[in-house]
């Protein structure tokens, strides 16, 4: 099975199934998520 796979906002390894993904929980999480990774990233780039 294909896995996405992604860092979350305290850098743990999350990863979900395609099948998940496709769900709209498994959405949002993914796109909690990838807010939070852009939050850190500005964040970083701030300091």
């Amino acid at each position: 099975m294909y896995f996405v796979c992604y860092y979350g906002f305290i850098v743990s390894l999350q990863c979900y199934s395609d099948l998940e993904l496709k769900g709209a929980f498994g959405n949002f999480l993914f796109f909690k998520n990838f807010q939070n990774m852009l939050n850190l990233w500005f964040y970083l780039k701030k300091t």
